[in-house]
């Protein structure tokens, strides 16, 4: 976390909903990324969908473990082309998703979420394509067991460091967007539709 976002939160409520959900959910509520985890206390759940409602993002429920639910906030168009990619239905094959639509993807996700949450199964590494990390490096990933990486940052890079850093560079830049205008009280949902074009301009320079 780096200082500015630091002291952002530090003027912030960060037990409040809307501010979990915009420092952990940033890149997605920006539109610089096709989707983000939201992990909060269980008892917010139906105020997640009410949040989101009629704002173009959309939530699915992974898995509840202690009180703490973990949600998946995606941008739906977004989602479903990004799968359909050839390297993340082989990814996706291997999972025994294949072909499958984003709706049956998800409900398969959260099956598996589930059981790794509560009968200690294998985890899910298909959950990375979900979240838009590129597929060199979700196999890297598996295949290296989680070590060996080139370099890390939102996840572990296998692939293309340069091209990472650059794409991690956007994010950051979209936590300290959000949470700066959250803090100057724009609502959540005028910044899913505002900061989208200026921070896409960044990660294209």
């Amino acid at each position: 976390m780096n200082r500015t976002v630091h002291d952002l939160l530090n003027q912030m409520n960060r037990k409040d909903l809307i501010t979990r959900m915009a420092f952990q959910c940033a890149p997605v509520i920006a539109g610089v990324k096709v989707s983000n985890l939201l992990t909060i206390p269980s008892i917010h759940d139906e105020q997640v969908g009410e949040i989101l409602a009629g704002t173009g993002l959309s939530c699915r429920k992974l898995a509840e473990d202690r009180g703490r639910s973990i949600f998946l906030l995606y941008r739906e168009k977004e989602l479903a082309g990004w799968i359909q990619d050839r390297n993340n239905q082989t990814i996706l094959a291997e999972a025994g998703m294949e072909g499958l639509a984003l709706d049956s993807v998800l409900n398969k996700l959260s099956d598996r979420c589930r059981a790794y949450v509560l009968e200690g199964s294998n985890y899910p590494h298909e959950i990375g394509v979900l979240l838009g990390y590129p597929p060199e490096d979700v196999k890297g990933f598996v295949v290296n067991k989680g070590r060996n990486c080139l370099t890390c940052g939102y996840w572990k890079v296998y692939g293309d460091p340069e091209s990472a850093r650059k794409r991690f560079k956007v994010f950051d830049l979209a936590r300290e967007k959000v949470l700066s205008c959250l803090s100057e009280g724009m609502p959540l949902r005028t910044l899913i539709f505002g900061v989208e074009e200026e921070l896409k301009s960044v990660h294209a320079a």
